[in-house]
């Protein structure tokens, strides 16, 4: 074969143009008198879900931004070494799930055990150092009205702590979760950069932009697990100066943290990360960019959301503790 002669695809992997003489995925509809086509890397089809859900990436150079109808509250995460849910620190003091059990013999006359059975499966050394229920805080921050002022119904006192801490039981096992992204377990099967920036700025754009509902994701790419609600977006979308295949990205997410302290009163944690990463596709005729994959830059490489989550409509309240009755629960918060 002449070597001049030869058809040439220019092709984008990672942050380099590289000439290629085959192995790049066909080029798309439409650019074929381009003669370009983009080297795409491989990666699973269960990291792609995003995409796959919500449609193709595309993008417009700009600044955006949103924020959802409703910000998430600050509760605690509640470790899993500690035994503040079942046995309060306070002599005769009473704990949540004691309070919970007390409300459902006085008011529904039922005997629950709710607090016993937490205590029984009470077990720090079998789980990991991190491990607590910043899943469940964060749903239930989503998905439910703050607790905003404290209470007593039948003679027994339920301050916001104690409120929001028996909802955020009532959404531990949860159904109706979609999850991006997979879990890096610090396993060789994880992949460090899953979530995909592609796929997270999808998720971004088709819940947060388009529907204005919080997400959650978390936070740290390493494998202890930082759940955290996400409420607001702000990016910038720019043109690469070295390939008209290339869009740099900066995204700031606006977030809530936990409050570990001061949980009987409102008091909500807010701050922000900032992330950056480029978008390699092809630019539309009519100015949009169709999005074929991305990759995180810079301190993002190694700093990144792991994983997200999407609380479908409705997603259904369920404890792990199967001493614990939503509606209970939900009647306490509720009164």
């Amino acid at each position: 074969m002449n070597f001049l002669t030869a058809k040439i695809s220019l092709c984008v992997c990672s942050a380099m143009v590289v000439a290629l003489l085959s192995g790049c995925e066909p080029v798309p509809e439409g650019h074929e008198s381009q003669g370009f086509s983009i080297l795409v890397p491989k990666r699973a089809p269960e990291s792609l879900t995003a995409t796959e859900t919500y449609g193709a990436l595309v993008v417009r150079e700009g600044e955006f931004e949103t924020e959802a109808l409703k910000r998430p509250w600050s509760g605690y995460w509640y470790p899993a070494d500690e035994t503040d849910l079942f046995e309060s620190k306070v002599p005769k003091k009473l704990s949540p799930l004691q309070k919970y059990d007390a409300l459902a013999k006085k008011q529904f006359s039922r005997e629950t055990h709710a607090a016993e059975y937490e205590k029984k499966r009470h077990n720090p050394a079998a789980t990991a150092p991190w491990a607590g229920l910043c899943d469940a805080w964060s749903a239930a921050s989503v998905l439910e009205p703050e607790p905003r002022t404290a209470k007593v119904i039948d003679g027994v006192s339920f301050g916001i702590a104690d409120q929001k801490a028996l909802l955020i039981k009532t959404y531990e096992n949860a159904e109706g979760k979609r999850i991006y992204g997979n879990r890096n377990d610090g396993d060789r099967k994880s992949i460090y950069d899953d979530i995909y920036p592609d796929q997270f700025h999808r998720l971004l754009q088709a819940e947060l932009f388009d529907r204005r509902r919080p997400i959650i994701m978390d936070r740290d790419p390493r494998p202890p697990v930082w759940n955290t609600p996400v409420w607001g977006v702000k990016t910038r979308v720019f043109a690469s100066s070295e390939s008209p295949h290339v869009m740099r990205v900066e995204t700031t997410v606006y977030v809530t943290l936990s409050n570990d302290s001061a949980l009987d009163e409102v008091k909500p944690v807010n701050t922000h990360f900032d992330y950056t990463y480029d978008l390699y596709g092809y630019a539309q005729k009519n100015g949009d960019f169709k999005v074929i994959f991305g990759d995180w830059t810079g301190k993002s490489a190694d700093f990144h959301p792991d994983f997200a989550t999407v609380l479908d409509e409705p997603t259904i309240q369920k404890s792990r503790n199967p001493e614990i009755d939503p509606e209970i629960v939900n009647f306490i918060v509720g009164s």
